[in-house]
């Protein structure tokens, strides 16, 4: 398996190989072979779930832990990571900004929602309840997340809020539809309520 071309192909692309490790040759290494490792450790089966894990958690994880081994201090480790998350996500940033501009963009967004549920947020890694779904509000309740339970495994849960945070950033633009979550597994809560309103 080319974790190099993961790595390349993950969240952590930017901080590795144009931003703040660029240039860094032996943690670039180091970090593709506990990539290797952690790949090794975790179960990849679920073709769904190894998505998320490939291209956001693992690398996530081994790029922290790394900068931590390399004497990098450990706020600024988080700070480069989420960096690197939100770069990455700039396009579908982009695309959700573009949906919330259009008059009926919250119909398609209420129909694109229940999709990604399915096919991508689902059982194995995601405990997923709705609660509403019409015409004006839209809300589910994630009871548990696989990113989550990954960085809870590997002592990295000051990681998780970074991946809300990219939340924030990806649906906190759309301009005929209001992003309001209040509470997230990330910060300690005990759901995630994600909640999204058709703006009048």
């Amino acid at each position: 398996m080319n974790h190099n071309k993961i790595l390349k192909k993950s969240s952590m692309n930017y901080i590795l190989y144009e931003g703040q490790l660029c240039g860094n040759k032996e943690l670039i290494r180091k970090t593709e072979r506990r990539l290797g490792e952690l790949i090794g450790k975790h179960d990849l089966s679920n073709k769904k779930m190894a998505v998320h894990m490939k291209k956001a958690i693992l690398p996530s994880i081994a790029v922290y832990k790394e900068m931590l081994e390399f004497g990098y201090p450990r706020e600024k480790s988080i700070e480069a990571i989420k960096e690197s998350a939100i770069i990455a996500n700039k396009g579908m940033a982009s695309f959700f900004g573009f949906i919330g501009k259009m008059p009926f963009g919250y119909a398609i967004f209420r129909k694109m929602c229940p999709m990604a549920i399915k096919n991508s947020f689902c059982e194995p890694g995601w405990n997923m309840k709705w609660i509403s779904n019409n015409s004006k509000t839209m809300e589910f309740h994630a009871k548990s997340c696989l990113y989550v339970n990954i960085m809870k495994q590997e002592n990295c849960l000051e990681l998780v809020p970074i991946f809300c945070q990219v939340d924030d950033y990806m649906y906190g633009n759309m301009k005929n539809i209001i992003w309001d979550r209040k509470k997230t597994l990330g910060y300690g809560d005990k759901v995630c309520d994600f909640r999204f309103f058709k703006r009048s």
